[in-house]
C-alpha cells in the first residue's frame, strides 16, 4: 500500500474533518538522481545509459528508464504484440 500525503486544495486552508479533504498518493521523484527506475543503474551523461533514455511516471515512482531498459522493455511490447 501506497503511503498518502493530505492534500488542501487551497492555500492557508486547515482541516476541520469535512468533506473536503482529501487524499493524493505520494510519488517518489528519482529525476534529480538520474537512476533507472527500472535496473536501479545510474543513467546520467557519460554513464553508457544516457541514450535513448525516457522519463516514466507510474504514479508511485517517477524518472528516468534507461537506454538498455528501454530497448528490453519495447522487445518485450513486441513479443505481446505478435501473439
Amino acid at each position: 500500500m501506497s503511503k498518502k500525503k493530505l492534500v488542501y486544495p487551497y492555500e492557508g486552508y486547515s482541516s476541520s474533518g469535512s468533506d473536503a479533504d482529501y487524499e493524493q498518493p505520494m510519488t517518489k521523484d528519482l529525476f534529480d538522481s538520474q537512476i533507472c527506475v527500472e535496473c536501479g543503474e545510474p543513467c546520467h551523461f557519460g554513464s553508457g545509459r544516457f541514450v535513448n533514455r525516457y522519463p516514466r511516471d507510474d504514479g508511485d515512482v517517477e524518472g528516468w528508464v534507461c537506454g538498455f531498459c528501454a530497448v528490453e522493455i519495447d522487445a518485450m511490447i513486441e513479443e505481446m504484440r505478435d501473439e
